[in-house]
């Protein structure tokens, strides 16, 4: 078949697993990846797969038209240009032009919610749009099953579970004492994610145990202000803002606990790569979700939203015994097991012969 995978970048959790996806299907079928906002470099190697940069943009005074331009622009790419056989889009947007533009056709089409869809809505208009245009989508999948509940359970019938592959680590974590406990976050400086609120914390825990440091890896628009806020605290010698690392999984391994303070996740895949490497974790359950992946109290500590102070006394709770570190560490790592490849691909595999069909 000729499949055709929608996503908007390259660079983040759903440009990661568009790739995979993409690269996993090419063994067996003519791919192609259509990028609707292209600006960053490729993360894997993508061989035998067709790339096409679509650069939409629905912005300026008539976005009406923007709009109308867009879903054009997307059936003249799939319809005449490619001869798509079938559609896989992620993203909300871009699934709501991709359903819109084939809505007179019968190509299959799968839609992917790669975030909450309980917590983060898409804004008005795109809210009425999206609402519209997944009447039209064959299959609308989720990452954990009661995500299939958004929008009232509108699409819950259509609604299947594809969930993140989260790959074997080319390197594991062998060593879980240290002369001083490092903790380790990765993400993009941006409000959801409240790296603020993780300053705050870890600055309650070093005032317990002034030895442990703080590396915060990622970029964004609230690097500034993270910097001043790390300052004005004194804590320029014991929490760093590392800025962006594409070399992920070695540079997990030499820390000793994850943190995760995000208001919203929907599948973390930096949370589920620190946990296949082997480190402990501490996260705030944003959702249900998070929990089947962080299991309390044996691969890390899921912690109700607002529980600060237990944040922090599971931090040195960690930071404290290295014995704990390394138990929980390796039951962590199964979770590359749990999120094969294999049971992923499975789960897609599904999907496409259900629309096939």
């Amino acid at each position: 078949m000729n499949i055709v995978v929608v996503v908007d970048d390259f660079h983040g959790g759903a440009g990661n697993i568009a790739q995979l996806l993409a690269t996993e299907l090419s063994a067996s079928h003519d791919v192609w990846l259509v990028l609707t906002n292209l600006h960053s470099p490729k993360r894997y190697p993508l061989e035998n797969i067709h790339i096409a940069d679509c650069n939409l943009s629905i912005t300026g005074k008539n976005k009406i038209t923007g709009l109308i331009s867009s879903i054009r622009r997307i059936d003249k790419l799939l319809r005449h240009e490619i001869g798509a056989d079938i559609v896989i889009s992620f993203l909300d947007n871009n699934n709501s032009l991709v359903c819109l533009s084939q809505w007179f056709n019968k190509t299959p089409i799968i839609v992917s919610e790669r975030s909450n869809p309980l917590a983060i809505y898409p804004k008005a208009p795109w809210d009425k749009i999206r609402r519209i245009a997944y009447r039209r989508a064959n299959v609308v999948t989720v990452q954990f099953s009661h995500f299939a509940q958004f929008d009232n359970a509108r699409f819950q019938k259509k609604c299947r579970v594809t969930s993140n592959i989260v790959q074997a680590p080319p390197c594991l974590k062998k060593e879980w004492t240290s002369e001083r406990t490092r903790f380790v976050t990765f993400g993009r400086l941006q409000d959801i994610k409240r790296m603020d609120l993780m300053i705050d914390l870890f600055d309650l825990a070093q005032q317990k145990d002034p030895s442990i440091e703080l590396h915060i890896y990622g970029d964004g628009p609230q690097k500034e202000a993270l910097q001043r806020k790390i300052d004005s605290l004194g804590l320029s010698d014991k929490v760093f803002l590392k800025g962006y690392c594409n070399q992920v999984h070695q540079t997990l391994i030499e820390y000793d606990v994850y943190l995760m303070t995000s208001l919203q996740e929907g599948f973390p895949n930096s949370l589920c790569e620190a946990m296949a490497v082997g480190l402990p974790s501490v996260a705030f359950a944003c959702h249900e979700g998070i929990v089947e992946l962080c299991e309390h109290e044996k691969s890390g500590f899921a912690i109700p939203e607002g529980e600060t102070d237990a944040f922090v006394e599971k931090m040195l709770f960690l930071a404290h015994d290295p014995m704990i570190r390394e138990k929980m560490g390796i039951s962590a790592q199964k979770i590359s097991c749990q999120y094969s490849k294999e049971r992923i691909m499975n789960q897609w595999q599904e999907c496409i012969n259900e629309v096939v069909k």
